[in-house]
C-alpha cells in the first residue's frame, strides 16, 4: 500500500501569516473608520474656515471700498493670500470693474466663492475668493502614512514575537516527543514518567505512549509466534523445505537434510528443487507452483522421487 503524498508545511509560517492577516484586517477597519471620521471633520473645518474668511474680508473691505481706498484694499488682499487656504482674490467695485486681482502661481483653486459687499446697506462692490484643498489633502495623506507605518511596525513586531514564542515554547514539547520515540527504540522498559511539562501536550504524549506500547506488545507477540513456528520447523520429523519464486532453497530443516543427504550450507542459496528432483517430477512441480502463484489452486499434493546426494532415489509425498 503506497503512502499518500503529503505536502510539507511550516506551522510557524502559517501561524505568523494568520496573525499578520488578522492584524491587517483590524488595522484596516480601525484606520478606515478613523480616516472617514477624520476626513469628515477636516471637511467641516475647511468649510468653516472658508465662511470665516469670507465674513472677515466682507467686514474689512466694506469701508475700504466705500472710500475707494485701493491701496488698503490691495494690502488686505495680500495679507489674506498668506493663508494656505486662499490662492486667489478678486475685488470689484459697485460697477463690476476689477480693482484688485491677486493669484498665487502654481496653485489650482478647487473652490470659488463670491460675496456681495455692503456698507450701510449700500452695495459697494463684490469679492471673489479662490480656495485650495492642498492643506486638507496633506492632512489626509499624513493620516494614511501614519496608519501604514503603524500597521507595518505592529505586523513586524507581532511576527517577530510569534516566531520567538513558537521557537521557545513549541519546539521543546515537540522535541520531547522525539526523545520519547528514541527512548522506546532504545529501551521500552525504562522510560521517564513525563517528557513534557505542558498540560496541553500531555494528552498527545499519552496517545503516543499507548500507541508505542501496542506496537511493542505486538512485536513481542510476533517474536513469540515466530519462535514457536521456528521450533516446529526445526524439530519436525517431516522434511520441510522453503523456496523462492525461482524454486531455489531459502530454508530447510534437519529432517530434509537427512532425507536428501546435503547439509543446509550446501543447499540454501545454492541449490533448488530442480537439483534434487527427477526431470518429470520437477516439471509437474513447476506447473503446480505456477498455478499456485496465479491463484488457480490453493494447495497441491504430489508423490515425488528425489535423488539424494549419494545418488539414491527416495520416494515421498510432497504437498504445499
Amino acid at each position: 500500500m503506497t503512502a499518500p503524498t503529503v505536502k510539507s508545511i511550516s506551522m510557524i509560517q502559517r501561524l505568523v501569516l494568520a496573525l499578520v492577516a488578522a492584524m491587517t484586517a483590524v488595522v484596516v477597519l480601525v484606520a478606515g473608520g478613523f480616516y472617514v471620521f477624520t476626513a469628515t471633520g477636516l471637511e467641516k473645518d475647511f468649510e468653516r474656515d472658508v465662511e470665516q474668511t469670507l465674513a472677515y474680508l466682507e467686514g474689512t473691505l466694506a469701508p475700504v471700498l466705500w472710500n475707494f481706498d485701493l491701496d488698503t484694499a490691495e494690502l488686505a488682499a495680500q495679507t489674506i493670500l498668506r493663508d494656505d487656504l486662499v490662492v486667489g482674490i478678486t475685488l470689484r467695485d459697485d460697477q463690476g470693474r476689477s480693482v484688485v486681482s491677486l493669484h498665487e502661481e502654481n496653485k489650482n483653486s478647487v473652490l470659488v466663492r463670491n460675496r456681495q459687499i455692503h456698507f450701510n446697506d449700500q452695495p459697494v462692490g463684490s469679492l471673489e475668493l479662490r480656495f485650495s484643498r492642498s492643506s486638507l489633502t496633506g492632512s489626509l495623506f499624513d493620516i494614511l502614512w501614519i496608519g501604514l507605518s503603524v500597521w507595518f511596525l505592529a505586523s513586524a513586531s507581532l511576527a517577530a514575537l510569534t516566531y520567538i514564542f513558537i521557537r521557545k515554547f513549541f519546539r521543546g514539547p515537540l522535541a520531547s516527543f522525539v526523545r520519547l520515540a528514541s527512548a522506546y527504540r532504545e529501551s521500552p522498559d525504562f522510560l521517564p514518567a513525563e517528557t513534557t511539562p505542558f498540560v496541553e501536550f500531555q494528552p498527545i504524549e499519552d496517545v503516543v505512549r499507548r500507541l508505542a506500547d501496542d506496537v511493542y506488545k505486538q512485536l513481542g507477540e510476533l517474536r513469540e509466534s515466530e519462535a514457536h513456528h521456528r521450533s516446529i520447523f526445526e524439530n519436525s520429523l517431516n522434511g520441510i523445505a522453503v523456496t523462492g519464486p525461482d524454486l531455489e532453497f531459502t530454508q530447510v530443516n534437519d529432517a530434509w537434510c537427512r532425507l536428501i543427504g546435503y547439509t543446509k550450507e550446501e543447499m540454501v542459496g545454492k541449490m533448488g528443487i530442480g537439483d534434487v528432483s527427477l526431470p518429470d517430477d520437477f516439471e509437474e512441480s513447476r506447473k503446480n507452483i505456477e498455478q499456485l502463484a496465479r491463484g488457480e489452486i490453493t494447495e497441491f499434493r504430489q508423490e515425488k522421487n528425489y535423488r539424494t546426494k549419494s545418488g539414491e532415489i527416495v520416494s515421498c509425498l510432497s504437498f504445499i
